[in-house]
């Protein structure tokens, strides 16, 4: 299937190989580098039968071994640059290059499609690990964060996406393989490349992959949202750090490209740098630097996420709230909405001109459609549907607020 966009003059072919495996090809015509990504829909929350934490973090560290060595040594010899992330509901494994696409293309789909969990280096593995833990311990922002999750749904599994010290403990080949071969399957995977490429080679290099079908089921999450609660760490800090978050009343349609953009322009429009409650705090002394904001979500819940550095970071949490329940109640302002949706749409049609950023972006809503189509829903938006938004969705009831000091 072709998707047109007569807006940015772009293209993209989407469908499935004749082997069950989805695909995404964006071309680029004339650009020297090219992008391929494997996104398989299998995330740090995501448990199998037990499956200790990490678990799907550790398969992204182990996969790049195999009984000839390191797949990263094969995309040196080709010019190439790769690597991973884990994230709460996918892993991704992708490379960039200006040299021979198609011999790292096959490299990419043959370490991910043959695992090599010898026991040994697994073990070896374990330490390295938790070194990588222990690092992200040390981190306010990543930890501030993870408490903010954990108390707005405390009994589901958005927790640290490494896992513990003591779950990666727990995690041995058997569990490796187990967990891979339930979810490293075509109806959970999808190949994405961008790039002055060749279609009809990419599927015949797709279709001679050996993947397997029939994914298993994971294992049901809680995500009812508790909120209300607020964490604080000693981390010896000489300006305290802090993560806010907005749970939204959750249905289907929170995990949806609608959903997705216009959240993420209203949260510009709450603080983004050129918000009014950015420039208040920033000019008042209370904020050190703008303010971070991301958008949580997947199937059973949602949140709008904020992070910043604060001498009073209680009051700039208050501040947030106050000014999110004045859209409660007299809604988003035609001049906000008209700045944040215009630097929406033009930060979209600029991430064209970049093929890493296409095939990241077509990553990021690999489950939900293609990037045209997700042009199309950032360019139709409504300021009346972000009042919706706040009306309908938004629990600051519900707000957590974490912070370190």
């Amino acid at each position: 299937m072709e998707f047109l966009s007569e807006v940015m003059d772009e293209k993209i072919y989407s469908g499935k190989t004749k082997n069950g495996l989805k695909y995404y090809i964006i071309p680029k015509k004339d650009f020297n580098f090219k992008t391929a990504a494997i996104v398989v829909n299998y995330g740090s929350k995501d448990i199998y039968e037990g499956s200790p934490d990490g678990t799907a973090h550790f398969i992204e560290h182990k996969l790049f071994e195999n009984e000839d060595g390191n797949a990263f040594d094969n995309f040196v010899k080709n010019n190439a640059e790769a690597n991973a992330f884990t994230d709460f509901n996918k892993t991704v494994y992708y490379f960039s290059t200006a040299g021979d696409f198609y011999k790292s293309l096959e490299v990419l789909m043959g370490f991910v499609s043959r695992p090599y969990f010898e026991r040994e280096s697994v073990e070896r593995e374990k330490d390295i690990i938790k070194q990588e833990i222990a690092m992200y311990g040390d981190d306010p922002y990543w930890k501030t964060y993870f408490d903010c999750l954990e108390n707005l749904y405390p009994k589901s599994s958005l927790r640290e996406i490494a896992g513990t010290a003591e779950s990666v403990e727990k995690i041995d080949a058997e569990t490796l393989y187990k967990c891979y071969d339930a979810f490293y399957r075509t109806e959970n995977i999808t190949l994405i490349c961008c790039g002055d490429v060749d279609r009809e080679v990419i599927l015949d290099i797709a279709e001679k992959t050996d993947f397997k079908t029939g994914c298993a089921d994971k294992e049901g999450t809680v995500f009812n949202k508790e909120g209300g609660t607020e964490t604080l760490r000693d981390m010896g800090l000489s300006v305290p750090v802090f993560t806010l978050g907005i749970p939204l009343i959750y249905n289907e349609r929170c995990n949806t490209l609608w959903a997705k953009y216009r959240i993420k322009v209203l949260m510009d429009i709450i603080a983004g740098n050129a918000s009014r409650v950015y420039n208040n705090l920033y000019n008042s002394g209370v904020l050190n630097e703008p303010l971070g904001s991301s958008y949580v979500c997947g199937e059973g819940y949602a949140a709008m996420v904020f992070t910043g550095q604060a001498k009073e970071y209680e009051k700039a949490a208050s501040v947030i709230k106050e000014f999110m329940l004045d859209l409660k109640q007299n809604g988003v302002s035609e001049k906000d909405f008209g700045n944040c949706h215009q630097k929406a749409c033009g930060r979209f049609v600029r991430g064209f001109n970049s093929v890493d950023a296409v095939v990241m972006a077509q990553a990021d809503i690999s489950d939900k459609g293609d990037i045209i189509t997700a042009y199309d829903e950032v360019s139709k938006m409504t300021r009346f549907e972000l009042d919706m938004i706040m009306r309908e969705y938004v629990d600051l009831e519900a707000a957590v607020l974490s912070g370190a000091i």
